[in-house]
């Protein structure tokens, strides 16, 4: 299954380094252990090897940009009056 964020699929690829021996264990959190911990290397490889020129931000990312937009767009639109 391929990864819906950019961030997920940089949460599988640090997942997929500790899988590999690359990274430590000791270097990351309880989640990407619980990953590591609970799929085979090659289903985390599905998500980390996700293209992630075409997927979307974090969605908080997402968010706070259209918030921006708006209050900016607003903001243009109050001067006018």
């Amino acid at each position: 299954m391929p990864a819906k964020s950019k961030s997920q699929q940089r949460l599988f690829g640090l997942a997929l380094s500790v899988k590999r021996g690359e990274t430590p264990r000791a270097d990351v959190d309880d989640e990407i252990l619980d990953i590591v911990d609970s799929m085979s290397e090659d289903e985390i490889e599905k998500y980390a090897g996700t293209k992630h020129d075409d997927l979307p931000k974090k969605v908080e990312e997402i968010l706070r940009e259209i918030i921006r937009n708006e209050l900016r767009r607003y903001g243009k639109n109050s001067k006018r009056n």
